[in-house]
């Protein structure tokens, strides 16, 4: 809608014409406070068909209400923003200073020249078309910002994530191992962490290709998940065909269970492995460090452990499991000539 015009009776027709000579349809009248609040529904409820016009034209002139009317359009949430010229017999500074305290965007004075106000007319719509404008933009960059936003949290997450494996990444394995080792150590819990090897990898890739074994590490981590049932739990992609497992709330019983079912979930996965040396099929070996509540080993400490019993493991022949408090040395066992 465009104007709508709370004014005398007897000033009306003289209001019309000026507004169809200036090239303006689209306008209401209204001539009383309760027509008014009927029209722009100000005691009601917001609904779809609620009046919203471009600009308000108020005659001050006509009772005492025009001026409550001008507090409560300038009080409303629809029509807060949408300008008012003020109409007025007077041209008082008292007159001016207070259409100008409720808001008024211009001010004129009757009679009404035609001239004068088309003018101010066009003015005050120029400005609301403003208004709209800015508002729009701002709408359309908190939109873009919201949209930027999302986009940097899933980015966020994709940074996180292996692009092979589909299983959480070495970034996010340290993120999490040090934040899990936070409330292992506040509510003074076990944590338990594997590191899992696919046996004889590189022999695999060498038999059967590059995109095979993409996809035997693909299915590796799915049985890994598989084997994995609190939301606490973590597979991650530690680094080629090695994964780690972290379980927050573990202790060494618990992790030996989880090991064992992970290795026997591989094993009944029958991946062939023919250039293997223990199988005919994939296995993993699979080093465990648990640490107990009275322990307060950082995350270097207990990869450093989990990664000397999968060294042990493999250096036991493959497809074990190795505990690290079971080692009689802490000590790196030197390399025995095996492809890994």
């Amino acid at each position: 809608m465009g104007i709508f015009i709370y004014i005398n009776e007897t000033e009306k027709s003289l209001v019309q014409g000026i507004l169809q000579k200036g090239g303006y349809d689209d306008f209401i009248f209204c001539s009383n406070p309760k027509e008014l609040e009927e029209k722009l529904q100000l005691n009601d409820h917001i609904s779809t068909d609620t009046l919203l016009p471009d600009l308000f034209i108020i005659d001050l002139s006509i009772d005492r209400d025009a001026i409550k009317i001008c507090s409560d359009l300038k009080e409303h949430i629809l029509y807060k923003d949408i300008p008012f010229i003020a109409l007025s017999d007077s041209s008082t500074q008292e007159t001016f200073q207070m259409a100008f305290a409720f808001g008024a965007a211009d001010f004129i004075v009757k009679p009404i020249r035609s001239y004068e106000f088309l003018s101010r007319i066009r003015s005050s719509l120029k400005m609301k078309h403003e208004i709209d404008r800015r508002k729009s933009r701002e709408r359309e960059l908190l939109e873009v910002t919201r949209q930027l936003t999302d986009l940097n949290t899933v980015l966020n997450r994709l940074s996180l994530i292996d692009s092979l494996t589909g299983v959480p990444n070495r970034r996010c394995f340290d993120q999490s191992l040090n934040q899990e080792l936070r409330i292992c150590k506040r509510q003074k819990s076990s944590l338990s962490l594997l590191l899992l090897d696919v046996d004889y990898f590189k022999f695999y890739n060498d038999t059967y290709g590059h995109q095979e074994g993409d996809e035997c590490l693909t299915s590796v981590a799915r049985s890994i998940s598989s084997c994995l049932r609190r939301p606490t739990d973590l597979t991650a992609r530690y680094g080629g065909e090695e994964f780690a497992i972290i379980l927050p709330g573990t202790d060494l019983e618990g992790a030996k269970f989880v090991a064992e079912k992970i290795r026997h979930a591989i094993k009944i996965s029958a991946i062939p492995h023919s250039s293997s040396e223990v199988s005919d099929l994939l296995t993993v070996s699979i080093g465990v460090v648990t640490r107990s509540p009275e322990n307060d080993s950082d995350s270097q400490t207990l990869i450093a452990a989990a990664d000397a019993a999968l060294y042990k493991a493999k250096e036991n022949g493959r497809n074990c499991i190795v505990v690290a408090s079971d080692l009689i040395s802490n000590d790196k066992p030197s390399d025995d000539g095996k492809a890994s």
